[in-house]
Formats: C-alpha cells, sequence, structure tokens
C-alpha cells in the first residue's frame, strides 16, 4: 500500500513540474501611444497592396496617423483618424477622401488581454512569442512580440476570409506624440469648410 501511495505521490509531483515548467510567458501589454515604422500588406480577395511608411497612434485620445507610399504605382499618401472631431482623413496623391468616425477609436492591441499563447517562433534570428484571438465576426488577430522584450510587438496579422491586413514593426517605440502628427492634411481642410 505505501509503494502506491508513494508512486501516486511521485507521479503528481512530476505532473506539477511539468505544468509549471509549461507555463505561458508573461502576457503583452502593448502600449496604445507609439510611433514606428511600418510596412503594411494589404490582401483583399486576390488584389494586394503594400504601403511602407510612418506609423503613429494615441489610442486614449482617438487619434492616429499613417504615411508613406504605396505600392504597387509609388503613391504616396496619409491617412489621419481623428475621433475627438469625428471624421478621418485619407489623401491619395493629391486627392482627400473623408468619413465620419463614431464613437471610440478600438485598442489595436486591446485583444491581447484575452489572447491565447501560441507558442515561439524564430524570425530573423529573433525569438518571438506569438499570441492570438478569434473575434466572434470570424477575425483571427495575432500579435508576436519579441521574447526578452514582451511589450514590443514585431508584427500584428488581421485575418479572416479574403482579407489579410499584415503590419510589421520596425523601431517600434511606446511614447507620446505630438498634436502636429494629427493634424487634418492640408489637402482635406478644405472639406471641413463645406460642411
Amino acid at each position: 500500500m505505501k509503494v502506491v501511495v508513494v508512486c501516486v505521490v511521485l507521479l503528481f509531483a512530476c505532473a506539477c513540474v511539468v505544468r509549471v515548467g509549461a507555463a505561458d510567458p508573461k502576457r503583452p501589454k502593448i502600449s496604445e501611444v507609439f510611433q514606428t515604422s511600418v510596412t503594411l500588406n494589404v490582401t483583399v480577395t486576390n488584389s494586394s497592396s503594400e504601403i511602407k511608411g510612418d506609423y503613429r497612434v494615441d489610442q486614449p485620445a482617438g487619434k492616429s496617423y499613417l504615411a508613406g507610399v504605396r505600392s504597387p504605382g509609388n503613391e504616396h499618401l496619409i491617412y489621419v483618424e481623428r475621433y475627438d472631431i469625428e471624421r478621418s482623413f485619407d489623401v491619395d496623391g493629391t486627392k482627400c477622401h473623408t468619413a465620419a468616425t463614431k464613437g471610440k477609436m478600438e485598442p489595436l492591441f486591446g485583444f491581447t488581454e484575452t489572447a491565447k499563447y501560441n507558442g515561439t517562433k524564430t524570425e530573423a534570428g529573433k525569438k518571438l512569442n506569438l499570441w492570438s484571438q478569434v473575434q466572434p465576426e470570424g477575425l483571427t488577430e495575432t500579435v508576436a512580440v519579441l521574447a526578452d522584450s514582451v511589450d514590443t510587438p514585431v508584427w500584428y496579422r488581421v485575418e479572416s476570409k479574403g482579407l489579410l491586413l499584415a503590419y510589421t514593426f520596425e523601431d517600434f517605440k511606446a511614447r507620446a506624440q505630438e498634436s502636429k502628427w494629427f493634424e487634418i492634411p492640408k489637402e482635406c481642410r478644405s472639406h471641413l469648410e463645406m460642411q
């Protein structure tokens, strides 16, 4: 009987050690106020484009800024979201398009609070931790963070049937943003006067 009890205790202890050894890494808490160089690949059905540029976000203030070059076509673009004035501004070349923004700007990385850890991956010599979440509307969000700096994203993807948004970040910096980055583009100022 003692042998059986000792074996059960040893098996339980081994199972606990294995479970502790396999614990998920620290959950990321990525800043929603940041700046980074970005490459954004957008694929919708069979059409794709790439944007390389500067991306700045101040989510608590409801503001974002993306400026860069879209290819194919080498077209310069600026995209500014301003939830504080309920408008977004999209400049392709010299043409401005505006749209309404309602409510509150959603956090880009908010899904990480409940995301599932999906293991590690090594890319370009960097060890990454992957975190994913399937949203009720069928979107899958995944972020790869540096294993030795879990609050620093390397890439972020949004996928669903017929859609892929793939952000690759370089030199991601969590820091306050100057208001000048979120000013209404000059190409769009006359649009506001007409409304």
